[in-house]
């Protein structure tokens, strides 16, 4: 018998899309505290970062929407004091 596996429904799978915005416009979005600026921050970051996890912890964990949003947190915290090179 195949074992089928369902992912509950508030995770979500990240879609295999490009990622089209250039960091260069995220950044000028930050800067001028464009309304895009969350959704463009959001979709050009989420696979690396759930990529990283993944990498990281060898699967996806209970703690991982936590990990997630702490790993948002800390870049936009970077972002705003203007501590990244």
């Amino acid at each position: 018998m195949k074992a089928t596996h369902t992912q509950p429904p508030h995770l979500h799978a990240v879609p295999d899309a490009p990622l089209v915005t250039s960091e260069g416009a995220i950044l000028d979005g930050f800067r001028k505290d464009s309304p895009e600026f969350g959704n463009m921050f959001y979709d050009h970051l989420i696979r690396p970062i759930e990529g990283s996890l993944l990498r990281i912890l060898g699967e996806r964990t209970v703690e991982h929407d936590d990990l997630v949003q702490n790993c948002f947190e800390q870049i936009l915290l970077t972002l705003a004091r203007g501590t990244f090179k």
